[in-house]
């Protein structure tokens, strides 16, 4: 007698989900298609540039919380 575990297996080879769209994929394979790679890679750099943005205010807030404001708190 065959367990549910190995029926599913029977049924559903081995497969992944492609992380744009959700179509199944062979394993070997990252993306479906070229347009979701490029989608997937967009918004990669999106979030890149927005870390570096963040990071950059977060230097400059750090800069004017220890240099500029002693010199006005003196006065």
């Amino acid at each position: 007698m065959s367990s549910w575990k190995s029926n599913l297996k029977k049924k559903y080879d081995e497969h992944r989900h492609c992380p744009i769209c959700g179509i199944s994929i062979p394993p070997d394979k990252e993306f479906c298609s070229l347009e979701c790679r490029d989608k997937y890679q967009g918004a990669q750099k999106k979030q890149n540039r927005s870390q570096w943005i963040m990071m950059a205010l977060m230097i400059g807030m750090v800069v004017v919380m220890t240099v500029i404001m002693p010199m006005f708190g003196n006065g």
